[in-house]
């Protein structure tokens, strides 16, 4: 790819300031030329009504994925403030550098365009092999175990949840499996969780809380 077919897309908000993906309402594509950059695109896309449910939120990043992949204007990189929950794993496993910026300027993307592929190791991220945190503080925490199982063979789902289990203090924790672990609903039991699970179409997400149901 040469440096004129580079394209970069920008979450922002209603505002028009850098936003995290779930809070977006415009994403501007800005296309690398030979007079600079210019606003190749812009694309109303939000995620009003989709942020509930896991299943709701990854088809939704799957409409934007079609977006940003128009052979019109495709996106190579992506800039956003934050790219919590599945957001990071789903685009990264698209095949888009991420970038997490506190703000944005045109003149970072001469940067990003010198980086493309490398962006700020977040591909590094995409399958994390324990619970991570969604936001700073919110206490809740996330794990794909399918993505992590695939990633790291050499553990089991035993092995990334129960550390965690044992250390951590969570207001919830989502899990996303192929199937229920059948020793975790009396693992939960005998640590006084409660839980409960919703069918997805591709395997079932267990939600994790404190305190018996």
């Amino acid at each position: 790819m040469s440096d004129s077919d580079f394209a970069a897309a920008v979450f922002k908000d209603g505002e028009n300031g850098l936003c995290g993906v779930p809070d977006v309402k415009k994403v501007v594509f800005y296309a690398n030329s030979p007079g600079g950059w210019t606003v190749a695109r812009e694309l109303d896309f939000d995620f009003a009504g989709h942020t509930s449910r896991l299943c709701e939120m990854r088809a939704r990043l799957v409409e934007l994925i079609l977006e940003l992949n128009d052979p019109a204007c495709k996106a190579s990189a992506l800039a956003a403030a934050a790219f919590p929950g599945i957001s990071r794993d789903v685009l990264s496993r698209a095949g888009f550098t991420l970038y997490e910026l506190e703000s944005f300027d045109e003149g970072v993307l001469d940067g990003i365009l010198e980086n493309d592929g490398k962006g700020e190791d977040l591909s590094e991220e995409v399958a994390p092999s324990e619970p991570f945190e969604r936001e700073s503080g919110s206490g809740e925490y996330f794990l794909d175990m399918r993505l992590a199982l695939n990633a790291h063979p050499e553990l089991t789902s035993k092995k990334m949840l129960r550390p965690f289990l044992d250390t951590a203090k969570f207001v919830s924790l989502k899990v996303v499996c192929d199937h229920l672990p059948p020793w975790l609903p009396p693992e939960l039991k005998l640590r006084k969780l409660s839980w409960d699970s919703e069918d997805l179409r591709d395997g079932v997400v267990v939600a994790i809380f404190p305190g018996e149901a």
